[in-house]
């Protein structure tokens, strides 16, 4: 079986380390939820199964998990503190993934972070920092 569907959970449940006022999950919610600290992952982009080597039979997995953080601040801050937050989030997402890089089934993450999207945007009672990111991942098998 080919394992992106394997991985979402893996990495929610790694990322609970960061802590209860912080919600982890696949995929977004309907409802704003009470915690102003979010990260959703949203699926998988750029999957490819190539031959790692021909004579054993041996292919090699790659692809992405996308996902976002957002911080919703209330208040007139601005967006310097909320986006210095979202960013705190992010670099904890990769330091735990890099602590504890393999999966269960042997996919790991490469280290490979990129964003996308990087934006603040104001709201009627403060603002919301978003980014929107991905992470690398790889398997052999």
């Amino acid at each position: 079986m080919l394992r992106p569907p394997q991985v979402i959970p893996e990495i929610v449940d790694a990322l609970q380390v960061l802590g209860s006022q912080t919600i982890v999950r696949w995929g977004t919610l309907a409802k704003l939820p009470t915690q102003r600290e979010r990260i959703y992952l949203l699926g998988v982009e750029g999957y490819v199964l190539e031959p790692n080597t021909r004579a054993h039979h041996v292919r090699r997995e790659d692809f992405r998990v996308r996902g976002v953080v957002e911080v919703q601040w209330l208040g007139d801050d601005g967006p310097e503190a909320i986006t210095t937050r979202a960013w705190e989030l992010l670099s904890a997402v990769d330091d735990v993934l890099r602590d504890d890089q393999s999966m269960s089934d042997g996919t790991r993450y490469n280290g490979q972070l990129a964003v996308i999207v990087d934006q603040a945007s104001p709201l009627t009672d403060g603002w919301l920092a978003q980014i929107h990111f991905t992470l690398g991942m790889e398997s052999v098998r």
